[in-house]
Order: structure tokens, then C-alpha cells, then sequence
């Protein structure tokens, strides 16, 4: 399995867990549990910086991966 589509499966996971602890937080506001809804929400905010983290990973990568090919092509020239 590639680095980028490795990458693309943990971003989908972490999106559906999002979904999951969205639905759980809703229900306990809605049952008024907040300790519980408080703790949904923290795990949502992380979840969400994971995501933005895996995206700037893939960013990184893409553009590492740009780099070689160019030097591949001043290699070839040269």
C-alpha cells in the first residue's frame, strides 16, 4: 500500500470516527449528560486535528515527491 493512499485510508477513518462522536455528543446533550457530551466534544477536537495534521502530511509528501522527480530530471541532464 502506498504512503498516500495509507495516508487517504486514516483520513476516512478519522472522519467517520468524527461522525460517530458527533452523534454520541448530540445524544448525551440531548439526555443532559454534559460531562459526557464535554468529553465527545474534546474527542472530536482531536480527532479534527489529526485530520488537518494527516492533510499537511500529504501535502508534504506530495510535494517531497515533486522535489525527487525534478532532481531526477536535473540528474538526467546533467
Amino acid at each position: 500500500m502506498g504512503i498516500l493512499t495509507s495516508l487517504n485510508n486514516e483520513i476516512w477513518k478519522e472522519k467517520a470516527c468524527i461522525e460517530d462522536l458527533t452523534k454520541e455528543f448530540v445524544m448525551h446533550v440531548q439526555e443532559n449528560r454534559f460531562e459526557l457530551a464535554a468529553t465527545k466534544h474534546q474527542d472530536i477536537h482531536k480527532s479534527i486535528k489529526r485530520v488537518q495534521h494527516l492533510h499537511r502530511q500529504k501535502q508534504l509528501y506530495s510535494i517531497a515527491v515533486k522535489f525527487e522527480r525534478e532532481a531526477r530530471r536535473y540528474a538526467e541532464k546533467v
